[in-house]
């Protein structure tokens, strides 16, 4: 067996954390066949030094932390930033917070023209304006990794198992004093493959996409799981749209962009993504970060529960892992309202055990690169051959609930 991460199995996360560690840079991130990140190894060039598996959260049991969990809600005061982001805006307001105090945030944006989420540096808050809301893909965190210098302080922004490799990496270095981890809850992540069928489609029927985001308040915070967009004319394409210039009416709730599609209108990006049809295999069983299982200092998602279910503009839970992410809450107090409360609480919104893989996954995953389109697949491969293949069942556990 080599020592290094060569011989991965296909669980692999794709966080990345590999690249940057490598001390002779012969690894590289690659799209593999279905559709999500995975590492590959210039063998010729490797040292067989074994960093890249320490460094690994797949591999090894994750970094966890000695402090006890404290749980809380909250959102930020500026309507516009509250409207813009995902939940509440304290992921936000944390970052822009540390970027006055000298820190680089490394988070998350959408790259319009090669339609990928990437990792990316942000050091000024008109460029940390591309990291908000959710970004519902795998990330190319090479980009964003390898520019950071340790030696310098940052907020690093990413999935659980993103961070759990990154944090294992600074411990190996010694530089967790200059850094600030920040995860979420995360349901998985889905096939580039799905994102790119569903794209394409769009971009046939309406021309360059200059702006996507995957959650849009404009039918309110409960009904924001929605594809919203903006398109070019197909020989134009201007970039991404300058959040600063929209203004968000959070009383009218009216929609910002000239696309947008919901999950609770059909929305077959969606279907798939949260049916879970599509998932990185690591995503299913192998998934070690349910719950308030993190090696971040600050996991974020969206407070849901009966408590906040008529309030239509955000809330965001927010669980310090850590105690340096405890004392980074005290300071958002003058932009935010923060208030605690119980981890039941959060948890009772949250994704908390491990998904089961559909049997169609890889027929699915492949009849992406077919011609057919995905309300075809959707119709064909889920409709009709997944969900009449569970009938069986159903009728079964139907009669022995009668008995």
């Amino acid at each position: 067996m080599n020592n290094n991460i060569s011989d991965i199995s296909e669980f692999c996360y794709g966080c990345g954390v590999c690249v940057k560690a490598c001390p002779k840079s012969c690894i590289s991130l690659i799209e593999n066949n279905s559709g999500f990140y995975s590492p590959s190894v210039n063998v010729s060039d490797c040292i067989k030094c074994g960093i890249c598996k320490k460094v690994c959260s797949y591999y090894n049991k994750f970094c966890e932390s000695n402090h006890k969990p404290t749980s809380f809600y909250g959102w930020s005061k500026d309507d516009n930033i509250r409207g813009w982001c995902s939940s509440g805006g304290i992921g936000f307001e944390l970052a822009r917070l540390y970027l006055e105090k000298g820190y680089k945030i490394c988070a998350v944006k959408y790259d319009e023209k090669a339609n990928r989420a990437i990792h990316y540096v942000a050091t000024t808050e008109s460029e940390l304006m591309a990291s908000v809301g959710s970004k519902y893909l795998p990330s190319y965190t090479t980009k964003g990794f390898t520019k950071i210098n340790v030696n310098e302080k940052w907020i690093v922004i990413g999935t659980p198992c993103q961070i759990a490799s990154f944090r294992r990496y600074l411990k190996l270095i010694n530089k967790e004093n200059n850094f600030l981890l920040i995860d979420f809850f995360c349901h998985g992540t889905p096939s580039l493959k799905l994102w790119d069928k569903y794209i394409s489609e769009l971009t046939t029927s309406k021309g360059c996409p200059t702006f996507v985001s995957w959650r849009n308040k404009s039918h309110g915070w409960h009904d924001s799981w929605a594809i919203s967009a903006d398109f070019n004319s197909f020989d134009i394409c201007h970039g991404r749209r300058d959040l600063y210039q929209l203004k968000y009416d959070v009383t009218k709730q009216e929609p910002i962009h000239n696309y947008s599609s919901r999950w609770s209108k059909g929305d077959l990006f969606y279907d798939m993504f949260l049916g879970n049809f599509c998932l990185n295999d690591c995503c299913y069983k192998n998934c070690k970060f349910k719950g308030t299982s993190s090696a971040a200092d600050i996991r974020l998602g969206d407070y849901w529960g009966s408590k906040f279910e008529e309030d239509n503009q955000g809330v965001s839970a927010i669980i310090a892992i850590t105690a340096l992410g405890e004392r980074s809450l005290t300071s958002l107090q003058t932009t935010c309202v923060i208030q605690n409360t119980q981890t039941e609480d959060i948890m009772r919104g949250q994704l908390s055990h491990t998904l089961k893989k559909p049997w169609i996954r890889r027929i699915l995953i492949k009849s992406f690169d077919s011609a057919h389109s995905l309300s075809w697949i959707h119709k064909n491969i889920i409709q009709r051959l997944y969900y009449t293949s569970l009938l069986p069942k159903r009728i079964i556990s139907k009669i022995k609930s009668y008995k």
